[in-house]
């Protein structure tokens, strides 16, 4: 049975614990910030798929990791996605809700 996670951060806390998730997340399945696979073990696109979907993008397939961000504060996803775009670039910035 497939099972899927959508990650959801929430406050200033939950954001910046996200962003260090999602970090681990990337290293344990051979991902790099771009989301394409640069690992040498088959196990870790095992179950990718949990936390990523991938998508196709210039012949490339891509991982983009399936998170909702969200503060009431602009500034604290501002800044939070500031730091999580440029070293994931793979997220999608209309998934930052401010």
């Amino acid at each position: 049975m497939p099972q899927e996670i959508i990650n959801i951060q929430v406050g200033q806390a939950g954001n910046q614990v996200g962003s260090a998730f999602w970090e681990t997340i990337l290293g344990e399945h051979g991902l790099d910030f771009s989301g394409a696979y640069q690992g040498n073990d088959p196990q870790q696109l095992a179950r990718v798929g949990v936390y990523f979907s991938a998508v196709e993008h210039g012949g490339q397939v891509r991982h983009v990791p399936r998170s909702v961000q969200l503060d009431l504060e602009a500034g604290v996803c501002n800044s939070v996605g500031t730091k999580t775009l440029a070293y994931c670039p793979s997220l999608i910035p209309e998934h930052l809700l401010r």
